[in-house]
């Protein structure tokens, strides 16, 4: 036989991915705890504390165990770069609907460029702009921040996905799909 039948066909391989375990959508859910925690003023809630020392300890703030350590000890939560820093954003974006103020704040807290020490740049900015639109889509259709942690928290129980598609160039490809579930 002349050639194969792909020939002169780009082979891309796609295969969604279900992004909700991955360290960023986790780290922006804890985040989105920390904004609900200064909304309701609950500082000292378990759920708070939880979410602001995975924040802190990741490569957001990179803080080190005797910071945090002293940081919950003393409770001293307000008092640090992390907590000021959200604080400020929804405060001077206050006027703002509720998405607008988490783009913002993803903005101020510069996630899109410290990204690059958390491993694959590109994929890891996939995952925020996917966590975005979702966020985006759901205040849209009058979903609340309450709502939203609900979802990520039940993703698993009623078997849902955060799926990132799998792109690439569709143009002269042959498309091989995973139909396994």
């Amino acid at each position: 036989a002349k050639g194969s039948w792909s020939e002169g066909y780009e082979t891309l391989i796609a295969n969604d991915e279900n992004i909700k375990n991955t360290p960023i959508v986790k780290l922006l859910a804890n985040i989105l705890k920390i904004v609900k925690a200064i909304f309701n003023h609950e500082y000292y809630q378990k759920e708070f504390k939880k979410a602001f020392v995975s924040v802190a300890r990741s490569f957001l703030y990179n803080y080190t165990d005797e910071e945090i350590y002293k940081i919950v000890t003393n409770n001293t939560y307000k008092e640090t770069k992390l907590f000021k820093t959200i604080k400020e954003s929804l405060y001077n974006n206050s006027s703002l609907p509720l998405a607008e103020k988490i783009e913002n704040l993803v903005l101020d807290l510069n996630i899109y460029n410290r990204c690059i020490k958390s491993g694959n740049i590109i994929k890891n900015e996939k995952y925020l702009d996917l966590f975005i639109n979702l966020f985006k889509e759901m205040t849209r259709l009058d979903y609340t921040l309450d709502d939203f942690l609900l979802y990520l928290e039940n993703i698993d129980t009623y078997n849902l996905k955060l799926n990132l598609s799998s792109t690439g160039s569709t143009v002269d490809s042959v498309k091989l799909m995973n139909i396994h579930k």
